[in-house]
Parts: C-alpha cells; sequence; structure tokens
C-alpha cells in the first residue's frame, strides 16, 4: 500500500514524507503532493473551485494528521481515511437540534450542508471528549458565552457515542475514495448563546480567516 504522509510545523508550507519509487522517503510540500495525485490519475483540476477544496486544504489535513491517504495499487485507488465526531446539538428543550445550513468561504464561495450536525475531524489520537471539546469551541466559538477562565463550554453528553463507518466519493476531493470512521454523539452546550432557539431560527458564527457558518434549529428527528 502506498501511502502519502505530511509532517512538521505550522506556518509555511508544509514538509511533505512520501515513499519515491526506491522505497526511501523523499522530501516534497502541496506541489509534490499534486503531482503525486497526478501520477496516480486524480484529476485535481476542479479542487478549490466551487465546492471542492484545494491541494493545499489536503495537504493541511494530512499535516496536522486530520486525515490520511493511501494508494491501492491492485484496485488503481487513492483512499482518504478521516477519523469524525458528529456532534447531535440538543436545544434547552430538546426538541430541536442543531444543523449546519452552509459555509461562506473566505475567497466568498458558498457550500451547502444540507443541514448536517456539527461535525469536525479527529486529530491524531484524539479521544472523544477532546474532540467534543475542540469541536464546539472551534466550530461554535463564536456563538458561546464562556464565562470563566477556563472557558468551559458547558458541554452535557447526553447519549453513549456511537460508532460507524461510510465509505463514499468525496465530494471535498474529487476523485478520491473516502472512508469515514464516524463516532455520533448527543450533547447540549450550555454556553451556546441561542440555545433555547426554537424551530427555524437561524444564526451565523464566524471565525479569525473570514469563514462563516449558518447555522438553524430543526425538529428533532425521532
Amino acid at each position: 500500500m502506498d501511502s502519502y504522509n505530511l509532517s512538521g510545523g505550522g506556518g509555511g508550507a508544509a514538509a511533505a514524507f512520501f515513499p519515491g519509487s526506491s522505497g526511501d522517503a523523499q522530501v516534497g510540500d502541496a506541489a509534490q503532493l499534486s503531482a503525486w495525485l497526478a501520477q496516480r490519475n486524480i484529476d485535481i483540476s476542479a479542487y478549490g473551485k466551487n465546492s471542492a477544496k484545494s491541494v493545499e486544504d489536503l495537504a493541511r489535513e494530512i499535516q496536522y494528521q486530520e486525515s490520511s491517504i493511501s494508494y491501492d495499487a491492485k484496485h488503481k485507488r487513492v483512499t482518504r481515511r478521516v477519523r469524525v465526531l458528529s456532534v447531535i446539538v440538543e436545544s434547552e428543550s430538546t426538541q430541536t437540534t442543531l444543523a449546519e445550513a452552509c459555509q461562506f468561504l473566505p475567497d466568498g464561495r458558498r457550500r451547502e450542508r444540507g443541514n448536517l450536525p456539527l461535525s469536525e475531524k479527529m486529530v491524531g489520537d484524539e479521544n472523544v471528549q477532546q474532540a467534543l471539546e475542540r469541536a464546539v469551541k472551534e466550530e461554535l466559538g463564536s456563538a458561546l458565552s464562556l464565562e470563566d477562565d477556563d472557558g468551559d463550554a458547558r458541554i452535557t453528553l447526553t447519549g453513549k457515542p456511537v460508532e460507524s463507518t461510510e465509505t463514499r466519493e468525496s465530494h471535498s476531493y474529487p476523485g478520491i475514495h473516502c472512508e469515514y470512521n464516524v463516532v455520533t454523539v448527543t450533547a447540549r452546550v450550555g454556553a451556546l448563546v441561542p440555545f433555547s432557539a426554537g424551530d427555524g431560527q437561524a444564526f451565523e458564527t464566524s471565525e479569525a480567516n473570514g469563514h462563516r457558518t449558518q447555522w438553524i434549529w430543526i425538529p428533532k428527528a425521532m
């Protein structure tokens, strides 16, 4: 199995390590990731356009251990593997849950999200509790009312985690097969400002990089 792995620090171009033709590790960056994909017949011309993410986004994912990719020579397929935490955030009444309606990317593009639950890629060996706390603060940060220095979002799990595996073509990276190992949890977030919002009410969160997300409360699935 031929795999591509990134490592390196935060700033600048990511340092990439991947198997060369001799089996020895070669060093590169996002440009070399593009070449690695092209050599395996992945057309990256649509990357970074419409709803697709860029090669730089994929390189960053691998660098920060949010995903990994490998090539199966027998089936001639590139597979991206991701551990995902899916969080069903309940309202105070428990009659509605929070859904992600759409994203507005820094370059002005809009990505429809289809009213999905809050979700976040798990990093490295993160456990569910660590990933949950990080996901809530990263995704809902600008809508949270954190009352103490510890930044406690007052998260309460209301059900046991459920694990599942989903396999499908990646919408974010066309041409790449994706395997999602999903952990689903149900929780309430006491620090969420629109916490008691009713069915159909929406609000928006923003990040420092200009990324904005529109959220909406929808009826809880029975």
